[in-house]
C-alpha cells in the first residue's frame, strides 16, 4: 500500500468509529434490508434490477451526465421505483417523497469524503462511487423541486 493509501484507510476507519454516520449509513440501507428480512423481493431479480441501474449510472458518469440531466432522473426514478416494487406499494410522487427525505438527510459531505477515500484506496471503484453520487445528488435536486 502507498502512504496515500494507508492515510485514506485511517481516514476510513475514523469514519467507521463515528456514531452519526454510521447512523446515517444505517438509515440508507433500512429500506433494503427490511425488503430482504421480510421476503418482499426476490433477491436474484433485485440483484439483476439494480445492476442494471448501475450499468446505465457508470454510463452516464463516463458520458459526463450532470445530476439534473433527464437520463439521470430516469434512473433515479427506475432505482426509486425498484423499492416501491420490493415494498409493494405503487411508485407514486408521494412514494418520491418518503423515500428521498432519507436521501436527502444524508451528510453529502461525509458520503463524499468517505467515497473519495474509498477510491484512493482501490482505484477500481472510481466509477461505483460516482455513479452513486450522481444518484444521491440527482435524488436531493428532485426532492428540492418536489418542494417548490
Amino acid at each position: 500500500m502507498t502512504a496515500e493509501q494507508i492515510a485514506a484507510l485511517n481516514e476510513i476507519e475514523k469514519m467507521l468509529d463515528d456514531p452519526t454516520f454510521i447512523a446515517e449509513a444505517k438509515l440508507s440501507v433500512i429500506p433494503y434490508l427490511n425488503m430482504i428480512l421480510l421476503g418482499k423481493i426476490d433477491i436474484p431479480t433485485w440483484e439483476l434490477s439494480m445492476q442494471e441501474i448501475s450499468s446505465r449510472l457508470i454510463d452516464a458518469v463516463q458520458q459526463k451526465a450532470t445530476y439534473d440531466s433527464e437520463v439521470v432522473e430516469s434512473i433515479i426514478h427506475d432505482y426509486v421505483a425498484n423499492f416501491a416494487k420490493g415494498e409493494n406499494v405503487p411508485y407514486t410522487p408521494a412514494y418520491f417523497r418518503k423515500f428521498s427525505k432519507k436521501v436527502v438527510s444524508l451528510d453529502t459531505h461525509k458520503v463524499d469524503c468517505f467515497i473519495l477515500q474509498c477510491i484512493t484506496l482501490n482505484p477500481r471503484l472510481k466509477w461505483m462511487t460516482q455513479a452513486h453520487g450522481l444518484l444521491v445528488k440527482g435524488i436531493q435536486r428532485l426532492a428540492q423541486l418536489e418542494h417548490e
